[in-house]
Order: C-alpha cells, then structure tokens, then sequence
C-alpha cells in the first residue's frame, strides 16, 4: 500500500509539474513551456521580465515590424491604449525583426515619450533570412526550413478551402510576406500566453491599430464585448488585425495556425480556424468596432 501510494504521489507531482499544451485539430500536441535549447526558450531568457502570473482583465499583445517610408505607427496605437485606460503592464510589444531592423522602434524606445508609458517590449532574435536571400532560394521545402522558428517539429496539413488555390498562386515575395507573418503570430501568441498565464482573454493587435471609442475605458468595453462572445470578437469590422479571444480560444486557434503558417496570411487563418469548427459551436461572427486601421504602408514592401 506505501508503495502504491508513493507512486500515486509521484504521478501527481509530475502532472503538476507537466506543462500546459495545445491541440491542434490532427491531435498534433505544442508545448506551451518552453523546450530547452529552442527558440522560445532563448526568447524568453533574453527577455528581462518574470512571467506575469497578476490576474489582469485582459492582456493585449502586440506585433510590429519595421515599414519602409512610414511613420511609427506603434507610438500612437500606445497612446490611444493608454488614453483608454489600459495599464501599461498588461501590453506586450513584440519585435518581429532581427536586430536593427527596426530602427524606429529602437531609437524610440530610448525617449522620455517611451518611458512614460514603458509597456513591455520583447525583441525576436531570431535571425530570419533577408527577402533577397529567400527569393534566391528556389527550392519551397528549403524555403520553408528558412522560415520554420518552432521548437518542434511541422508537418504541412492540406486544407480544403479556395483560399488553399489562391495562395498556391502567390509570387514569391508574397508568400516570404504571409510566411513570417503567420509564424510572428505563433511566436508572440505563445510569449503571451506564457506570460500572462492568468490572463483569460487576449486582444491581438497589429501595430497600426488606433483605439477610437470615445466613450468608456477600454476594460469596460472589453467585459461588455466578452459577456456577449462565444470565445472571440473582432474588434474592427474590416479586418483581422484586432480581434479579442478567449484564452481556450487562443491556445486552440495558435495550435492550428502552428501547423499552416506557410499557408495563408494570419487573418486567412482565423477564418478557415473559425470554418474548421463544429457547426455546434459556430457563430456568427461577431463584430464590435473599437479600432481603426490606420497603416497605409504595409509590411510586405519589404527592403531587398
């Protein structure tokens, strides 16, 4: 009976210990805890900020990559955030260019203007291949190796969606373009959820995203918005650059952009996520106009 009993308590000291995961729809199983040695887990190390395990209302997380001949679109997205009444800490900006890429960022980020609203920013370092070094590679497996930043192992899912027919069509610099994008999402989406592991909904936003509601904070508008979803709400009636989600929501939604970021742009993917889903659980999308897109140069104008 002692023995029996002491390995009962080993197996529940090891599923505590286990971490958290997600599974995608072909039962592929991603760890959210870092593995040791991979590209997440040397993210994070460089990343100078603890976990946040504070109950936030929300967490927002953020992309953003440097825009040839435009302005920093970021600095006054932050401004509306905090306008509504957002705490800094619950924001993480995530740096989707290698090192120096982003100038505009990094100098900003050393002005009074930045340090009075210090939101945390994470910069990736992972060091993707120039567009000139993808476009000089003609084979598509190596491409996609290339791109691939994921501390397990991918294997392509073929999607029956004519969205699947477009894409097969796209020239080269636009599938290096929809690639790193869909791959920046899961690499921040996983961060954040590691990060604001008590956080039970999430608001992905781009970083030309401008908070436009003049009446009430933010957090009351998110709980309004919440009480109302099915586990997600777009927070812009055009696009899929804002978009509110449950944590269960997300966890699922990442694991399954994870096995086809090398097919569609990430907003693709939230819609054919949203077609993959039982007819029992499918809603109508619902919409509640918070945010304006106000980027009019793209990140795929990308320097050679």
């Amino acid at each position: 009976v002692a023995s029996v009993r002491s390995k009962l308590g080993q197996l529940k000291t090891q599923a505590q210990e286990q971490p958290p995961v997600l599974r995608g729809d072909t039962g592929a199983t991603v760890h959210l805890q870092p593995q040791a040695g991979g590209p997440l887990a040397e993210s994070l190390q460089r990343c100078t900020d603890p976990a946040d395990d504070v109950e936030h209302e929300f967490a927002i997380f953020i992309t953003t990559a440097n825009r040839v001949n435009a302005p920093l679109y970021l600095k006054d997205e932050l401004d509306s955030l905090r306008k509504a009444g957002v705490a800094a800490k619950a924001i993480t900006v995530f740096n989707v260019d290698r090192p120096g890429v982003h100038a505009k960022l990094e100098e900003w980020m050393e002005t009074e203007d930045f340090a009075r609203y210090p939101v945390r920013v994470i910069s990736r370092d992972r060091l993707y291949p120039t567009p000139q070094e993808y476009l000089d590679e003609s084979d598509p497996a190596k491409r996609k190796q290339m791109m691939q930043d994921f501390p397990f192992s991918i294997r392509p899912v073929e999607v029956n969606h004519h969205y699947f027919k477009e894409a097969m069509g796209d020239e080269p610099r636009r599938v290096y373009w929809r690639t790193k994008e869909s791959a920046d999402f899961v690499f921040a989406a996983r961060s954040a959820l590691y990060h604001y592991r008590a956080a039970k909904w999430l608001i992905f936003l781009e970083d030309d995203m401008l908070f436009t509601r003049r009446t009430g904070k933010l957090a009351d508008l998110i709980k309004q918005a919440r009480d109302e979803s099915t586990g997600v709400t777009w927070l812009n009636p055009a696009v899929s650059k804002a978009v509110l989600m449950q944590r269960q929501y997300l966890e699922s939604f990442t694991g399954y952009a994870a096995l086809r970021y090398d097919f569609y742009p990430i907003d693709w993917l939230i819609d054919t996520f949203e077609d993959s889903l039982d007819t029992s659980t499918r809603r109508k999308r619902r919409v509640v106009s918070m945010f304006k897109h106000i980027g009019h140069v793209r990140s795929l104008n990308l320097r050679p």
